[in-house]
């Protein structure tokens, strides 16, 4: 199973030209009130043309909740490590309309994806 993020935890995915710049960031991020945590460090020599943006924005609240609790608890795993009715009863409602929220927000964020150009 995944590790759940801290309550009032924020991610940021961020694309730092080199090292030095990642440094200088960290240090200066660095607050006991406000821990940091890095979860990964990945070096990339991709174009910036093979990059896809998500906006979360694009959900519901309800759909964004569902689709969170879906991955912390490892729906998307394989195999999974949570089923349908066990993210329903999380969540208060039932394994079908857990499946429709995830679906909706599954395919808003698809086509987010597939239609950046447009």
């Amino acid at each position: 199973m995944t590790q759940a993020k801290p309550k009032n935890s924020l991610t940021v995915v961020l694309d730092i030209p080199d090292r030095n710049t990642l440094i200088d960031l960290l240090s200066t991020i660095e607050d006991p009130e406000c821990p940091v945590l890095t979860r990964d460090i990945r070096q990339t020599t991709e174009s910036a043309d093979g990059q896809v943006r998500i906006d979360l924005n694009e959900l519901t609240a309800k759909q964004q909740q569902a689709l969170e609790l879906a991955v912390e608890a490892g729906y998307y795993e394989r195999p999974r490590d949570v089923d349908l009715g066990e993210l329903g009863e999380q969540l208060g409602i039932s394994k079908s309309a857990v499946s429709q929220r995830l679906r909706a927000a599954e395919r808003k964020l698809i086509e987010n994806a597939v239609h950046q150009d447009d």
